[in-house]
């Protein structure tokens, strides 16, 4: 995918999240990588509002900013180079803000996937407890988060998401806000079973499930 299809695509999800209620204002931040370059909404802007021509270029490997770019890089940025850096096969990265979510792990619930689909496309998430948002401190503790998990929580702030693609990395944001919305759901009727060990390893191993993660990964826009 070229600079001009991905920066495309970055609008189009970028608008889903904000339709979907997981951020709102000027919060959050989203990215993709074309090779040692990364694109990521700029500082200060919903990405609701962000066009192609917003999204901020950046090297990956050195954190310059390319081509002159008039507009700053959301304020986050440390987190997705770093992220990026560790593994080679992220190639997009959500930060949002989903209210069920954040309001469950802030008080000190942890959301363990316990439906089918969850448990396929989220794995097992890992959880920070809050560290001040936009610094080098959050963005270490993420990278040694993400080196293990795809999905990051973080306690008081939001959570983070990586993918192969940007459809991967949204689609894991939203299945985590669906998650946390069925867990507060079960504790308010009663205790909520979770599957066992072998259970979840039956799931894993579902040729149906992983026919779809490869289908999402390979989907190609339109």
């Amino acid at each position: 995918m070229n600079d001009v299809d991905i920066r495309a695509q970055l609008v189009k999800w970028g608008k889903r999240l904000v339709d979907n209620g997981l951020v709102v204002a000027a919060g959050g931040n989203i990215s993709a990588r074309v090779g040692d370059t990364m694109f990521i909404s700029p500082s200060g802007y919903s990405i609701a509002d962000a066009t192609e021509e917003d999204y901020v270029p950046v090297e990956i490997s050195t954190g310059k900013i390319l081509d002159e770019f008039p507009l700053k890089p959301s304020s986050e940025v440390l987190m997705h180079l770093r992220c990026y850096r560790v593994r080679s096969d992220i190639r997009a990265i959500v930060h949002v803000h989903p209210p069920i979510l954040v309001g469950i792990i802030s008080a000190g619930g942890m959301i363990q996937p316990f439906t089918p689909d969850s448990v396929a496309l989220l794995g097992k998430p890992a959880i920070l407890d809050y560290i001040l948002p936009t610094t080098d401190v959050l963005a270490r503790a993420v990278e040694e988060k993400v080196k293990e998990a795809d999905v990051i929580l973080l306690r008081n702030h939001g959570v983070v998401t990586v993918g192969t693609n940007l459809r991967e990395a949204c689609y894991k944001a939203e299945v985590a806000e669906d998650t946390a919305k069925s867990f507060l759901a079960s504790r308010i009727i009663g205790t909520l079973k979770l599957f066992t060990e072998s259970e979840l390893e039956a799931i894993n191993g579902l040729s149906s499930e992983q026919y779809r993660l490869e289908i999402m990964r390979k989907m190609q826009e339109a």
